[in-house]
C-alpha cells in the first residue's frame, strides 16, 4: 500500500511539472469553425497564459493553476509526509473547481456560437488529471486502531545519560573528538556530557544514536521501537516550521528565476531566451534593410513605435528593400525579402524611416519609442 501510495505521488509529481510547461506552451482547446473564424478569447493558437492575458478573470486563473502545480511540484520532492495529503486533497479541489468554472464557460461559449466544434486542448486534459491524481492521493487511508499503550519506566533503572553515552562511545571505538566531529560540537561540550555537567538536547541525543549506531530508546530503556517512533513524531513536528520556510523560500527563488530569465531575454536582446519566453508575444513587424548579409535591425510592429531589435540572417544586396518579419522579441522565426513599399503600413513605415535617420538601429528604435511616451504623458 505505501509502494502505491508513493508511486502516486510520483506520478502527481511528474504530472504537475508537464502540465506547468503546458501552461505555457500547449494550447488550452482546438476550435473548428465552419467559417474560418478566430473567436474571442478562445483563439485556435491560445495557450493559457494568452488566454490570461485577454481578461482579469483569465489572468487570475492562470495565476491560480500555477500556483498550485508549484506547491504540488515543492511537495513530491519535499519532506512532507502526513500533513501533506490533506494539502494535496485541498489543492486537487481547489484546481477542480477551477476547471469546472471554465469548463462552463467554454460550454456556454460553445453553445452561443453554434457554427463551431470545440474539443479539449491538451492543456485542459492535464489540468483535469492533475487534479483528479492529487485528490486520489489525499484520500485519506483506513484508519488503523492506535496502540495507547503508554510508556513507563521504572525509576530504579533510569541511568544518567552521560553513563550511557560514553558507554556507547567506547563500545562503538570513537573518541570524544571523533563524535564531536560527528555530531557537530566542540570536544569540551562532548566531554561535559559524560562528566554530567551538561546533557545534550533531543536533537543532539538523535544524532549521537546515530552516529554511534544505536536506539534512542537505549538512553531510557533497551529496544524499545514504540518510544524511538514517539520520539520521531516529536522531531517531525518541530522541523515544520522549518520545512514551511525551507518551501516559501524555494518559492520565492523559482519565481526570481522565472522572471530574471525572461528580463534578461526581454531587456539584453538574447535571442535564445527570448524564443521560449512565454511571456513575450509572437508578433509580424516590417525591417528596412541597406546592406548586404546578416545585420542587426530595427523590427517595427505597430504605428507606435512598438518594436525590438532582431538579426536578420538573410543574404541581402546593397540596396534598400522592406522585410516583413514573424519574431517574438529580438527571436526571429521568419523572414519574407522583398515586400513592395506599398505593402508596408504607411504607420510602419513612417517610423522605419524615423528610425533609419539615426544610422544605428538601436539608437534609432530608442528615440522613436520615446518621441512616443513623450507624446502621451
Amino acid at each position: 500500500m505505501k509502494k502505491k501510495r508513493a508511486y502516486l505521488k510520483i506520478t502527481t509529481t511528474i504530472v504537475s511539472l508537464i502540465t506547468i510547461l503546458a501552461l505555457f506552451y500547449l494550447k488550452i482547446i482546438f476550435i473548428k469553425s465552419t467559417q474560418g473564424i478566430n473567436y474571442f478569447p478562445f483563439y485556435k493558437s491560445m495557450t493559457f497564459i494568452d488566454y490570461g492575458e485577454t481578461t482579469i478573470p483569465g489572468m487570475l486563473e492562470f495565476i491560480a493553476f500555477f500556483c498550485i502545480l508549484l506547491t504540488m511540484i515543492f511537495l513530491g520532492i519535499g519532506r512532507f509526509k502526513k500533513a501533506d495529503r490533506q494539502l494535496y486533497l485541498f489543492l486537487g479541489g481547489f484546481e477542480l473547481a477551477i476547471l469546472v468554472v471554465l469548463i462552463t464557460n467554454i460550454i456556454t461559449f460553445a453553445v452561443v456560437r453554434r457554427d463551431i466544434n470545440i474539443y479539449p486542448g491538451p492543456t485542459l486534459i492535464l489540468l483535469l488529471l492533475n487534479a483528479i491524481l492529487s485528490i486520489v492521493y489525499g484520500l485519506p487511508e483506513k484508519v488503523q486502531p492506535k496502540d495507547d499503550t503508554t510508556y513507563y519506566v521504572d525509576a530504579d533503572k533510569i541511568r544518567p545519560i552521560s553513563d550511557i553515552l560514553k558507554e556507547k562511545r567506547e563500545a562503538a571505538g570513537v573518541t570524544q573528538q571523533e563524535l564531536s566531529e560527528k555530531v557537530q560540537v566542540s570536544r569540551n561540550t562532548v566531554y561535559r556530557w559524560e562528566s554530567g555537567e551538561s546533557h545534550p538536547n533531543m536533537d543532539y541525543i538523535v544524532r549521537v544514536a546515530q552516529a554511534l549506531h544505536f536506539p534512542v530508546s537505549d538512553f531510557w530503556r533497551e529496544d524499545d521501537a514504540g518510544m524511538n517512533r514517539d520520539i520521531a513524531e516529536v522531531l517531525k513536528s518541530r522541523k515544520l516550521y522549518k520545512q514551511a520556510a525551507y518551501f516559501l523560500l524555494s518559492v520565492i527563488l523559482v519565481i526570481v528565476l522565472v522572471f530574471g530569465v525572461a528580463y534578461l531575454g526581454r531587456n539584453m536582446e538574447f535571442a535564445s531566451l527570448d524564443r521560449i519566453n512565454p511571456f513575450i508575444p509572437q508578433r509580424v513587424g516590417y525591417v528596412m534593410v541597406h546592406d548586404a548579409g546578416k545585420q542587426k535591425a530595427a523590427v517595427i510592429d505597430t504605428d507606435y513605435g512598438e518594436g525590438d531589435i532582431v538579426t536578420l540572417n538573410g543574404s541581402y544586396d546593397h540596396k534598400t528593400e522592406f522585410v516583413k518579419v514573424v519574431h517574438k522579441g529580438s527571436y526571429v522565426k521568419y523572414e519574407v525579402r522583398n515586400v513592395d513599399r506599398s505593402d508596408v503600413p504607411v504607420g510602419i513605415r513612417n517610423n522605419l524611416y524615423e528610425v533609419d535617420r539615426f544610422g544605428d538601429p538601436v539608437e534609432g528604435l530608442k528615440k522613436l519609442k520615446l518621441s512616443y511616451s513623450k507624446r502621451y504623458v
